[in-house]
C-alpha cells in the first residue's frame, strides 16, 4: 500500500530537512546566546530532541490509524469453530 506518490515523497525528502536544518540552528544560537550556553553541546541536545519529536510525529501519522482501524477488532466478531 503506497500512502504517497514517489515525485512527492522524493521532493519531500528534498525540501523538508532544507527549513528544518534552518530553524533548529537559529534556535540553537539563540539558545545558546540566552541561556549563556556551550553551543556544541546545545547543537547535540537541540537537534536529539528535534529528532524524538520528529519520530513521534512520524509514528503517530503511520502507525496511528493502523492502530486505530484495529481497535475493535476482536476474536469474538466470529463463531468458534467446533473441533
Amino acid at each position: 500500500m503506497v500512502l504517497v506518490s514517489e515525485p512527492v515523497l522524493t521532493l519531500a525528502l528534498v525540501l523538508v530537512p532544507e527549513p528544518v536544518l534552518a530553524l533548529v540552528s537559529a534556535l540553537v544560537v539563540d539558545s545558546s546566546v540566552l541561556f549563556d550556553l556551550p553551543t556544541g553541546t546545545t547543537i547535540v541536545v537541540t537537534f536529539s530532541g528535534v529528532l524524538i519529536v520528529m519520530l513521534v510525529i512520524h509514528l503517530v501519522l503511520i502507525y496511528g490509524s493502523k492502530i486505530h482501524s484495529r481497535r475493535g477488532a476482536t476474536s469474538l466478531d466470529r463463531p468458534l469453530e467446533r473441533v
